[in-house]
């Protein structure tokens, strides 16, 4: 980069006054400019003094990139001198044989101090705090995860505003190669945090728009759900697992089958949220989930099978914390999903339910699968659809969407207690005892 002879001094910069101005010529139109317009005076290169009827003094630097005329300032003479001003003139002119814009810098280093770092990792961990209000604490943590594990290692040292869609399509198809899904995951998040920053003058494009048709999703396939005989076999080999593994762990799968919740409402579940297990007697036991908890984001209420109120008995007895089902080694955490997992795997692998296994000898049964189990059973059985939706907490198909957390409570109440019966039926007919096999019960 070639050297600059600068001609201003510090004497000839006091010296300037606003009435050292030239005689103004009359603009393209014709017209001429106002009395008080400011006037220049050039140091070289490009720098000058911008000399204002105030008598102001102002540093600028005029330049041309991709083509357009640009300016940008370095502050007022004298509290910027010399010397400064010819320091911060070499930098812009480095940021510019360098292909980048000095003014753009200097607009994100403004924004950057106003309101923060404004790589794409700050900015999403900004956006995600504000998510964390509307969100259930289980799917902020799965965000955060991807954020973590997907995309911050590629996106999140890089500033918002240099992301192209090239650097967001390098990650989703690196992700689509085996998990379609997730890459189309990986892209929402994405585009969501920059339709935010759009929206907050942060940024003017999403790289992330544009690619929406750039992954193939197959099919979606439902979970797995058991027949009434299979689901014999699999509770009485999960209890059986109840030795070699963590009792606690085999008690919330067995939770889960009785309540048709899904693994994260059971895992993350407190005893704050359980209702009449103090009280003496056989009265009434209910969970009541919070609505920040739940999907449909309303309180959920299961009224639970005395075979659920005994497992909750005997998850007391074993004193701990907050949670109801906590981790062996951490026992103020809940069990970790991936232990459920593992659990179910390891149930898969018993050699009585081969029928569960797929090709990578891995369960095709997921916990998930307890609800598609429970679902299926309950209307082979009779039981109406509206009534299995308010068991699931849905609130499709029919059901009144702000529907009161007690309604139909008392049939709910004897629909969990028919099928847990029923499970008890079916695991004792799997062992070969000699049971009479339930019918539905009036609900």
């Amino acid at each position: 980069m070639r050297s600059i002879n600068y001609t201003l001094t510090d004497a000839k910069l006091k010296a300037l006054k606003f009435s050292d101005k030239p005689p103004q010529q009359p603009k393209a139109d014709g017209t001429m400019p106002k009395a008080d317009a400011p006037f220049k005076v050039a140091d070289g290169g490009g720098l000058f003094v911008r000399i204002a009827a105030s008598g102001t003094k102002a540093w600028a630097y005029a330049y041309t990139f991709q083509g357009k005329a640009r300016e940008v300032g370095f502050g007022t003479f004298p509290e910027v001198g010399i010397k400064a001003a010819r320091d911060k003139h070499f930098k812009a002119r480095e940021a510019l044989a360098e292909g980048r814009d000095p003014a753009a810098e200097k607009r994100d280093k403004k924004r950057k101090d106003r309101d923060g770092d404004m790589t794409f990792k700050s900015v999403s961990q900004r956006w995600l705090k504000a998510k964390r209000v509307t969100l259930a604490a289980g799917t902020a943590k799965r965000i955060e995860d991807t954020l973590k594990r997907d995309i911050w290692p590629e996106l999140g040292g890089m500033q918002l505003t240099s992301i192209k869609p090239a650097n967001v399509l390098a990650i989703i198809k690196a992700k689509a190669a085996k998990h379609p899904t997730a890459a189309t995951v990986i892209r929402s998040i994405i585009s969501d945090i920059f339709d935010t920053a759009i929206s907050q003058l942060d940024a003017e494009t999403n790289p992330a728009a544009p690619l929406r048709k750039a992954i193939v999703v197959p099919p979606i396939t439902h979970h797995r759900h058991l027949t009434e005989r299979e689901l014999g076999v699999w509770i009485n080999a999960l209890a059986a697992c109840e030795g070699p593994t963590q009792a606690t762990t085999v008690k919330a799968a067995q939770f889960i089958a009785l309540t048709m919740c899904r693994k994260s409402e059971v895992l993350g579940a407190t005893w704050q949220e359980i209702e009449g297990l103090e009280d003496e007697g056989d009265g009434p036991v209910n969970f009541v989930i919070p609505a920040a908890r739940m999907k449909m984001k309303r309180d959920h209420v299961i009224p639970l099978p005395k075979q659920a109120i005994a497992i909750l008995r005997e998850q007391k007895k074993l004193g701990g914390g907050e949670y109801i089902f906590t981790g062996r080694l951490s026992p103020q955490k809940p069990t970790n999903i991936s232990t459920l997992n593992a659990l179910f795997n390891r149930v898969a692998a018993s050699e009585e339910c081969e029928f569960i296994r797929n090709a990578d000898g891995k369960s095709d049964f997921s916990p998930h699968g307890l609800r598609s189990t429970a679902t299926t059973i309950l209307r082979e059985r009779g039981y109406s659809r509206d009534l299995v939706e308010l068991l699931l907490a849905h609130a499709e198909r029919g059901v009144h969407a702000s529907y009161n957390r007690a309604e139909q409570l008392p049939a709910r109440r004897l629909a969990l207690q028919f099928y847990a019966d029923l499970i008890d039926s079916l695991a004792a007919a799997a062992r070969g005892d000699n049971v009479v096999m339930l019918e539905r019960k009036a609900a």
